[in-house]
């Protein structure tokens, strides 16, 4: 063998070997010491598999627990409110200190049930009122009307069975017209209560409301009230 090439290949593969070696920037960088893998093995995951349907279940249970609970509904307003002093075409039970807007509440006999049946039974037979809410449990009903030349009325109904008295409101939906309805509102709820069979509280001889010649209304209506549910008109229909 040639001397100058095993020279050759002593002086590279010796410890202090002097031949030429490529730049450390052109070898490959030294690979990155393994870390311990953190993923489980399959085995152990198998028995998750099978949570994932439960997990929406159990969240919506978790969040109506966390829920707050809901606000109480509103009371409803009593329909029956008192016509303001302003107004030129309304009528009211609730009026019993303005003579020109006051209307006598009606009286029945009977079963509450029934007398409600009746009411409605009026209303109905009227084709020009149009019933727009009734409330069975709370004996409440509210209606709409048509008059003449387009005018629109509204009212309300509310039957009291402790009193057995049916009060009410009926108004021209324009509380601000300026012409007088010339007693719309007052013809159309006696129309009602003599379709219904109604009494009007103070024209039913011997009722308490009419004892005495020379009573007021306010004393009549009070009188009257004590001999019912004991409470005095103002509670009954002022509030």
């Amino acid at each position: 063998m040639n001397t100058s090439f095993l020279l050759l290949v002593f002086l590279c593969f010796s410890p202090n070997a002097i031949c030429y070696r490529p730049p450390a920037s052109c070898t490959s960088p030294p690979a990155a010491p393994r870390t311990p893998s953190t993923t489980p093995p399959r085995a152990l995951l198998q028995p998750l598999l099978k949570l994932p349907p439960l997990l929406p279940a159990l969240s919506l249970s978790l969040c109506l627990l966390s829920s707050p609970p809901a606000a109480p509904a509103a009371p409803n307003p009593d329909p029956i409110t008192a016509c303001a002093v302003t107004e030129k075409n309304c009528a009211s039970s609730r009026n019993v200190k303005q003579i020109g807007l006051y209307k006598p509440p009606w009286t029945y006999e009977g079963e509450a049930g029934e007398a409600w049946a009746r009411l409605k039974g009026g209303l109905e037979s009227n084709l020009k009122i149009h019933v727009t809410e009734v409330d069975n449990e709370n004996f409440t009903l509210q209606f709409s009307a048509d008059r003449n030349f387009g005018t629109q009325d509204e009212g309300a109904f509310k039957l009291l069975p402790a009193d057995s008295v049916v009060t009410f409101v009926s108004r021209e939906t324009d509380r601000e017209a300026a012409l007088p309805d010339l007693g719309a509102q007052k013809a159309r709820l006696d129309d009602i209560r003599r379709a219904a069979g109604f009494g009007e509280m103070g024209s039913d001889r011997g009722s308490a409301d009419t004892a005495g010649k020379k009573e007021t209304a306010g004393s009549q209506l009070k009188a009257f009230y004590g001999l019912q549910s004991g409470e005095g008109y103002e509670e009954v229909l002022e509030n």
